[in-house]
């Protein structure tokens, strides 16, 4: 059998895929009345169903396998009270990053909000796991900007500055 270019493919207007691939879409039994209407031959296996759709019965359900639901395997974490820590850490000998973390708990989206830190204080920032990290010591005022934004939200400034690990090249 030759193949005739340009194809001509006929698409569902119903789940917008072409009428071969209509099972796999989200509701193949509504695609059924349109396709038994427009183009049977698409489906043959499903002659005797099309008929019915014409006399003007329903399609019958298509029975889909079910997963076994599964437990979930993560770990259930301590929740303890909700509270954004903002503390400063020292890089090297003269350089300070403050760190906020905590704030995804309050569904906060870090990247949008290193952005707004970012153009606020004019500072190298990025997300980095959990946490929004900044260039410098920024600890009070990232506490004033918090607490103006989200008044509600329990702001906790850790004084003991630990160290950032920096990763560096081997030495020879």
């Amino acid at each position: 059998m030759e193949t005739i270019y340009p194809l001509q493919v006929t698409y569902c207007p119903i789940c917008t895929l072409p009428v071969e691939y209509c099972e796999y879409g989200p509701d193949f039994n509504a695609c059924k009345k349109w396709i038994a209407n427009n183009c049977p031959e698409a489906y043959p296996e499903l002659a005797e169903e099309f008929e019915k759709i014409k006399l003007g019965e329903e399609p019958a359900p298509i029975e889909e396998a079910k997963a076994p639901v599964q437990a979930p395997t993560k770990k259930v974490k301590f929740e303890g009270p909700k509270q954004v820590k903002i503390a400063l850490l020292k890089r090297g000998a003269t350089k300070n990053i403050t760190a906020i973390s905590g704030l995804k708990d309050f569904g906060i989206d870090l990247k949008a909000e290193a952005k707004n830190i970012r153009k606020k204080f004019a500072c190298g920032c990025s997300v980095v796991d959990d946490s929004i990290e900044l260039q410098g010591n920024s600890v009070n005022q990232v506490y004033d900007h918090l607490s103006e934004i989200y008044p509600d939200m329990k702001l906790v400034i850790e004084e003991e500055g630990g160290k950032k690990k920096v990763n560096k090249g081997s030495k020879k």
